[in-house]
């Protein structure tokens, strides 16, 4: 035991460190990781009543390969839109000119679209359509062709009505028996006649005129449909006019925000990407009229590092794509920025993280490109760039397409509460003893006292052993810690535990 002179008490502690901070990058350098970092991992946290809150950092689920084929004519062909049907389950997605379907059985095509755009992420649109018949359509929209694709009896047809906007913008909007399209490089959206997507009449437009801007894509919340400008987002109300558009605007809603990125809906909540006027990117989320930002800094140095001021084309779509999926019980969104990692939002607890999908990501393109459900079941399918399959977020398998990948976590800067100089004889890593069928596994353990330039070489611990530790862990003022585990089992950390000796100055 040691102890100081004057007066006589023990200079050694045991203090813990519990693994709660998350990121906070303090530049938009991507690959720097000199400050709290989370990669690969989750929070995962219970609350009882009455009792202290619970948390784990949790290492993700992995991507295991599919034996559904996205009948692509070469790898590095692009996905350029998907849709999963909420009422029969069956997956929509289209590539090069081809839309195909998937039953949960077989994979089979169902339109060749001439036109547009083919090389670019989101540049094919897809909207479901009841009419009072009950004969359900799938609308397909690449900008030049409008298709409809009766669900029931797998057939598909263009709508030849010469009425309809030669070009538009693909994402389109199902509202009270209409649907709702944007003609390309105008602010004018058209609907269609009442319950019947195929015909169009002349002169049925509204004008999203609240600033002198080109209108880019269409979404629904709640009962407004939501107009998003290269300048503001507009909302429109169904009127009942009885000629013209039926749409009524609602000008108090107005929001000056322009966007960048795809729009994924939740619920009744929209997601992007955008910016304020002279303001760098962030991502909100609108619910009904009201807006929240809901990006930290951190996120948006990347965000305003890695997109490109403007949206880009009206007819074709940012290739930022923003997309929800489900994993271990939560719910997130994913933002891919065509780097070697995504940004990744837990929806229900607020917390951000990156994610990079295996040793690899991103080569040839290698993105993640869409992200749907099993056919049966919640297990989440990515459409991943440079892939020939789908790959599923598979809860039970904890590396990428049979390749084991690495989580890790970096702590905040450790002073033990004071300044002084700090020996540290022993650091037990809190952890899970995964089940492992008597194999060892390892999580390795390294630090840096220098600010994050520098840390030291990786030390195994086992975890497959009872309070795994390692010693004699050197002299520091202020240091960060570092755990990585790349083994293929479920884990799960939650702090540190260091024997220090504090000295006097």
């Amino acid at each position: 035991m040691a102890y100081s002179n004057s007066p006589e008490t023990s200079t050694y502690k045991t203090v813990d460190l519990d693994f709660i901070a998350s990121s906070w990058p303090r530049d938009n350098n991507t690959t720097s990781r000199r400050d709290p970092d989370i990669l690969n991992m989750f929070f995962d946290r219970n609350s009882n009543e009455n009792q202290t809150r619970e948390f784990v950092l949790k290492k993700r689920a992995g991507l295991a390969t599919t034996g559904l084929n996205l009948n692509k004519n070469t790898s590095t062909d692009i996905i350029n839109g998907f849709f999963q049907d909420s009422n029969t389950g069956y997956i929509y997605w289209a590539v090069n000119d081809k839309v195909w379907r998937y039953n949960g059985v077989t994979a089979s095509l169902i339109a060749t679209m001439a036109g547009g755009t083919t090389g670019s992420i989101n540049s094919v649109g897809f909207c479901l359509f009841l009419r009072s018949t009950g004969t359900r359509y799938l609308m397909i929209n690449n900008g030049t062709e409008l298709w409809y694709h009766d669900v029931t009896t797998n057939v598909a047809n263009k709508v030849i009505d010469a009425d309809l906007p030669s070009i538009m913008s693909p994402h389109m909007v199902f509202l009270d028996g209409y649907l709702f399209v944007i003609k390309a490089n105008t602010g004018d959206i058209y609907n269609s006649d009442l319950d019947n997507p195929i015909s169009w009449t002349p002169g049925n437009y509204v004008t999203a005129e609240i600033n002198p801007d080109f209108a880019l894509t269409l979404a629904k919340v709640k009962n407004y449909l939501v107009c998003f400008g290269t300048d503001g987002v507009e909302f429109f109300y169904d009127a009942a006019n009885t000629s013209g558009s039926p749409l009524g605007r609602n000008e108090s809603f107005y929001k000056p925000v322009t966007l960048q990125s795809s729009v994924c809906n939740v619920g009744d909540a929209l997601y992007f990407i955008g910016r304020y006027p002279n303001q760098p990117s962030r991502v909100f989320r609108l619910d009904g009229n009201n807006i929240q930002e809901i990006s930290p800094s951190w996120v948006n140095r990347y965000l305003s590092h890695l997109i490109g001021i403007s949206f880009g084309s009206s007819v074709v779509t940012n290739t930022s794509l923003v997309f929800a999926f489900s994993s271990s019980g939560h719910h997130f969104i994913g933002i891919n920025l065509n780097t070697d990692f995504i940004l990744v939002y837990d929806i229900n607890e607020g917390f951000w993280y990156r994610w990079s999908f295996g040793p690899g990501f991103n080569t040839n393109n290698n993105r993640i490109e869409g992200a749907v459900k099993q056919t049966t079941g919640d297990e989440t399918l990515l459409i991943t760039g440079g892939q020939v399959n789908f790959l599923s977020l598979d809860d039970f398998t904890y590396r990428d397409s049979l390749t084991n990948f690495t989580c890790s976590y970096t702590s905040q800067d450790f002073t033990g509460d004071t300044f002084n100089w700090k020996m540290c004889h022993r650091a037990g890593l809190h952890c899970d003893y995964p089940s492992t069928g008597g194999a060892t596994s390892n999580a390795a353990i390294s630090w840096s006292d220098d600010d994050g330039n520098t840390f030291s070489t990786p030390r195994n611990v086992s975890v497959t052993t009872n309070n795994p530790y390692i010693t004699q862990c050197g002299r520091f003022r202020t240091r960060n810690w570092r755990i990585t585990y790349t083994d293929n089992y479920p884990f799960r950390m939650w702090g540190l535990s260091m024997d220090l000796n504090v000295g006097n100055i």
